[in-house]
């Protein structure tokens, strides 16, 4: 019984010397897993800069006569350059530092009627492309109109959104334009013309002085 006892006990030993260790055993018990790899993000398009509003730039101060703030009318009045019976020329922007990114380049336009006769003045119209918001409004172009040695003149401001939204937001403004884009003109003989009119898919305010 003894030497039987001894015998089980050596077997014990020789089976636990034999068994491996944590250390270097089962490697399934060891081997690190891989952690599966993040997708990448994907990267948010850049944001679009916001648009210079031009709503202290450009005021109507009687719209029924669609007269302007003195900021929007040395705007329109430096379009063109003239005086001392010189022919009208290409002017320049005249505006606030803060508002200038909201212009193009201004160009000069001779316009003739084929009807007109040679002895006629021609018009000539300077347009200025626009990147801004007026009143909740995109402007998207101004045009100002001007005869070589009159006093006669015009300008419009140009704007993309459909016709029925521009004569709500100026009818809110205070202009009056009917369904047709018509306004009733002002008392006075010398009062301008006031009218919105449809341009494709763009809608323009046009004042003829």
């Amino acid at each position: 019984m003894k030497r039987q006892l001894i015998v089980l006990v050596a077997s014990l030993t020789m089976a636990s010397c034999e068994r491996p260790s944590p250390s270097d055993g089962d490697s399934s018990k060891s081997k690190t897993v891989p952690q599966a790899s993040a997708a990448p993000k994907q990267s948010e398009p850049p944001r679009q800069p916001s648009l210079i509003t031009l709503d202290e730039l450009i005021v109507f101060t009687d719209p029924s006569l669609c007269y302007l703030n003195k900021e929007g009318e040395r705007l329109m009045d430096g379009l063109h350059s003239y005086g001392d019976g010189q022919p009208i020329t290409l002017g320049k922007v005249v505006a606030a530092e803060r508002y200038l990114s909201a212009f193009g380049s201004p160009t000069l336009h001779e316009l003739r009627a084929p009807e007109m006769e040679e002895e006629n003045e021609s018009v000539m119209e300077a347009r200025l492309p626009v990147k801004a918001r007026w009143r909740g409004l995109t402007m998207v172009g101004i045009e100002s109109q001007r005869t070589n040695f009159s006093d006669a003149w015009a300008y419009s401001f140009r704007f993309s959104e459909p016709f029925e939204h521009v004569r709500s937001t100026l009818n809110r403004a205070g202009f009056a334009f009917s369904a047709d884009g018509k306004q009733a003109p002002g008392n006075s003989e010398t009062a301008p013309t006031v009218e919105l009119i449809r341009q494709k898919d763009q809608t323009s305010l046009d004042c003829w002085f």
